[in-house]
């Protein structure tokens, strides 16, 4: 149970320093989150500020490609972990969770 713990410790701590972009609109919005899909910073690029509606949708697309970027970057650092610690779990175990 105590090297669980570690484990989840670990791979929080390592999610958390992690930066991941998204971009949407051609760079009119900038979204940046960490690994636990955490929103950190968003920039707006003054013309988008003309058209609330797309802003909006513009935002939401950011975000939504973040956090899948995230979950990506999540994964990766699971099956980075297996391969550091051999616990003996699978790489597909992981990838069917």
């Amino acid at each position: 149970m105590e090297k669980i713990k570690e484990i989840s410790d670990t791979l929080s701590a390592r999610l958390s320093e992690k930066k991941i972009t998204a971009i949407s609109g051609g760079g009119m919005v900038e979204v940046v989150c960490n690994g636990k899909k955490d929103v950190i910073d968003i920039k707006i690029d003054e013309e988008a500020k003309e058209d609330l509606e797309m802003l909006s949708v513009l935002i939401l697309s950011a975000i939504s490609s973040c956090q899948k970027k995230a979950e990506d970057v999540l994964t990766e650092e699971m099956k980075e972990m297996v391969r550091e610690l051999s616990l003996g779990i699978t790489e597909e175990d992981i990838s069917n969770k």
